[in-house]
């Protein structure tokens, strides 16, 4: 222990020995040695409230009136997660010693404040601020106990004193946010907010949920006895965070299971995004290996059951300052960044960055004082609907601490007003980290209370009220071979058929098959399944704008490339009535065109196929057209003629009823009915 913590500690309890001794109540010698072990706690350059509390606690209940007793109990609630329960201990100290600390009044504010008593808070403010001095109300010292309680900032300082600098500011700030408070309170969300329960939730911190699309895994940070190496962090004096998962089963969420290495390690990992499909995790490391580190993101893929080494992601994503969450976009082409790099509006802004064709992040580009403020943003979350952004903030009409927000983006990008999403979701204390479901009926988050498990807990939130409807569609199934039935890995490349854009590539899983995609409504969507080896397969999905929420289950079993194998060209379209290809069909044909291309000795043969409707020949002569279409257009593109045939079977070949038991026509059939087919005849 070097000399300057020796003198300094010895001054500080110094000065907490006479604060004691100036108390009318005096202490037996075991309570004296309590105290002492508590003052120590909380007087090491990282003070070590929680510990601090339960000893000063166990004084209290052997001396019931104590003025700087209960003040020191003040503050350890104050500088804990359980902030609340300060409230009636300042109360003793104050009524007892009106004079117990030069910033009483302020804390006073600041406990009513969180108990949700905004007028008497207000007034604590006014009179604190009311007895400082122009000089003051710029730059003031305080102890260095009050100091992380009036700024909201973390840390240690080796300083008996601290200086905050634009109390004033910070003052009006807090009266701010407890008028935002009373407005909020006037109008409560009608929702229901409950723990996840001890199956997920520890007596440790839990906290940063993401989930996949489907809802159907969770990843939380923790930080349990049980973290990778079992070591503490000495800014904290708790145990390392480690990243935990646990599967949803109806309405129960099972034992979370430890990730493990090679994403955990001996230091910080915490969960940060989830991809839509569960198989691409974003992390924030606190990487102790490098000599100056603010900590990065990183990226992990899952291979069956087992995630891979962590990537740092590189620039422009990750810089010399701090990056602390990250948000992905359902087509994994955009991803948010909070970011405190220089140039913000604040601390921490939200930026955005996009993948451009080379597959490379753009620049990131901050969103703008209309999201960002001059205080500090976090906990982001982009929703499967590919609009609403949800984020927490210390600013806009916050009632305290961060407060969780939404926003939307129109057609044209163009970013909306945040909107706080309101009381009792958002409190006086921090409330961060939501993410809600894709069908926006259930939401996550973490926060402190009093009744919690744990010094956080994971919460769930259920609204009461139907709530505004997400228009998207999660498509999900499992692709398999189509003889063994033995699940495939293979790639998914969706396009948008409209723009003719390649939107993104996904993969199902290597052990279960598993895939998932999230389309947002408003789209005509194309998705073609590929593995070598195998046949692709091909899907359409026409998505009108004002469709909401349904998932669909669409299990693909893939034809080995053999004689005899075919499949539905899904995604080649023609004019109506006619045989000229549609420009939205070009992705689907370069998808057969490589298949050609891979496989030069292939020979093939392009069939056309219509329903029932019409002139049985006229049907005949318009699929041998088509067919001849698709065709002409491989030969144009290099294709040997004598490997491709056209043929043209009209009504003959139908694969669906082309009218119902009552005679009606049957829709969805006639539409599966009229198709183009490409199977192979020789090798």
């Amino acid at each position: 222990m070097n000399k300057v913590y020796i003198l300094f500690l010895a001054c500080l309890l110094i000065s907490i020995n006479i604060s004691f001794s100036q108390n009318a109540t005096f202490f037996d010698a075991s309570t004296k040695k309590i105290i002492k072990k508590a003052d120590r706690l909380i007087n090491e350059p990282t003070p070590q409230y929680q510990e601090a509390l339960a000893l000063y606690l166990e004084a209290k209940s052997k001396n019931l009136k104590h003025a700087t007793l209960d003040f020191r109990i003040a503050l350890c609630y104050l500088n804990g997660t359980q902030r609340a329960n300060a409230i009636r201990f300042l109360e003793f100290a104050y009524r007892d010693d009106q004079n117990i600390d030069p910033e009483v009044l302020m804390l006073l504010g600041i406990a009513y404040h969180l108990n949700e008593r905004f007028e008497k808070a207000i007034d604590y403010f006014n009179q604190y601020k009311s007895g400082l001095s122009e000089e003051e109300l710029q730059k003031k010292k305080v102890s260095r106990l009050t100091y992380n309680i009036i700024t909201r900032e973390r840390g240690s300082s080796l300083s008996t004193f601290r200086t905050i600098y634009n109390l004033g500011e910070i003052i009006d700030r807090r009266i701010q946010e407890c008028e935002n408070g009373i407005k909020l309170t006037e109008s409560p969300q009608e929702l229901n907010i409950r723990g996840v329960g001890n199956t997920l939730n520890s007596d440790a911190a839990d906290f940063a949920p993401v989930i996949n699309a489907d809802e159907s895994v969770m990843y939380f940070t923790s930080r349990r006895e049980e973290s990778t190496g079992g070591n503490k962090d000495d800014l904290d004096n708790q145990y390392y965070e480690d990243i935990y998962k646990s599967k949803r089963a109806g309405s129960r969420w099972s034992p979370p299971e430890n990730i493990g290495k090679p994403v955990n390690s001996r230091f910080h990992e915490s969960a940060l995004a989830l991809s839509a499909d569960g198989q691409t995790m974003f992390v924030f490391k606190d990487d102790r290996d490098k000599v100056t580190d603010n900590g990065d993101i990183f990226m992990s893929s899952l291979e069956g059951e087992k995630w891979g080494d962590l990537q740092r992601m590189p620039a422009p994503v990750n810089s010399d300052y701090s990056e602390r969450a990250v948000a992905l976009s359902g087509d994994e082409r955009t991803l948010f960044v909070v970011s405190d790099r220089p140039g913000g509006y604040g601390k921490d802004d939200i930026y955005i960055t996009t993948k451009n064709s080379e597959d490379k992040w753009s620049d990131l580009v901050n969103l703008g004082s209309e999201i960002n403020t001059k205080y500090d943003e976090r906990g982001i979350f982009f929703h499967p609907d590919g609009t609403t952004l949800y984020f927490s903030s210390q600013g806009h009409n916050s009632m305290g601490g961060y407060d969780i927000f939404k926003v939307s983006r129109d057609s044209l990008g163009n970013w909306g007003k945040p909107e706080n999403m309101g009381y009792p979701l958002n409190t006086p204390d921090d409330d961060i980290y939501f993410v809600l479901n894709s069908k926006g009926t259930r939401g996550y988050y973490s926060s402190a209370k009093d009744k919690g498990v744990g010094e956080k807990d994971i919460y769930v939130i259920e609204y009461e009220k139907e709530q505004p409807k997400k228009f998207v569609t999660i498509l999900t199934g499992f692709i398999t071979d189509q003889e063994t039935k033995e699940p495939l890995k293979a790639s998914i490349q969706l396009v948008d058929n409209n723009s003719h854009q390649v939107i993104g590539y996904f993969r199902s899983n290597s052990k279960t098959g598993k895939y998932l995609v999230s389309l947002p409504s408003g789209k005509n969507y194309g998705i073609s399944v590929r593995k070598e080896g195998y046949l692709f397969h091909s899907e359409n999905f026409d998505i009108p704008k004002a469709t909401a929420y349904q998932e669909i289950r669409k299990d693909i079993e893939l034809a080995r490339l053999d004689v005899g194998s075919k499949v539905v060209l899904r995604n080649i379209f023609f004019d109506f009535d006619r045989a000229t290809i549609r420009r939205e069909s070009e992705p689907e044909l370069e998808t057969l065109l490589n298949i050609l291309e891979d496989n030069p000795t292939m020979v093939v043969e392009i069939s056309g196929h219509t329903d029932n409707k019409g002139n049985p020949s006229y049907n005949q002569r318009l699929s041998e057209a088509r067919a001849q279409s698709v065709v002409n257009y491989l030969i144009e593109k290099g294709v040997d003629k004598d490997r491709l045939q056209a043929k043209g079977y009209g009504e003959t070949r139908p694969i669906a009823k082309n009218s119902n038991e009552d005679g009606t026509d049957n829709e969805e059939g006639r539409a599966l009915n009229r198709r183009t087919e490409f199977e192979i005849l020789s090798k």
